[in-house]
């Protein structure tokens, strides 16, 4: 199985599917390396690059899912941050971040006497 000839599509921004009896188990370990994903019911995530373009795999236990990013987090993790990652993760990570933070800041208000 070669993801190339799904290139113009993985290009338009198409996620494609792949049933695990394709078995792209020997793509994966000739040029992926194991990665992390935001958690979406996966067994596993793989990255790799080909014809210079970053692909991210994800490994559910009937398929694989397959799509472009437009970074690799492990060059630019800033910009994969920006641009890959969906923004409503990032607005609910922010806020429980904040949300954290508050409550740390209570708790330390507390025992100081505040």
């Amino acid at each position: 199985m070669e993801i190339e000839k799904y290139m113009h599509e993985l290009l338009a921004g198409r996620i494609i599917s792949f049933k695990k009896s394709d078995d792209l188990s020997d793509l994966i370990k000739r040029k992926f390396r194991k990665s992390i994903g935001l958690p979406c019911g996966q067994i596993a995530d793989y990255r790799g690059s080909i014809n210079g373009f970053s692909i991210h795999i994800k490994e559910y236990y009937d398929k694989y899912e397959v799509h472009l990013d437009k970074y690799d987090p492990r060059y630019n993790p800033f910009m994969h941050l920006i641009k890959d990652v969906p923004k409503p993760f990032i607005i609910s990570a922010a806020a429980m971040m904040d949300a954290s933070f508050s409550v740390i800041l209570s708790m330390f208000m507390i025992l100081s006497g505040y």
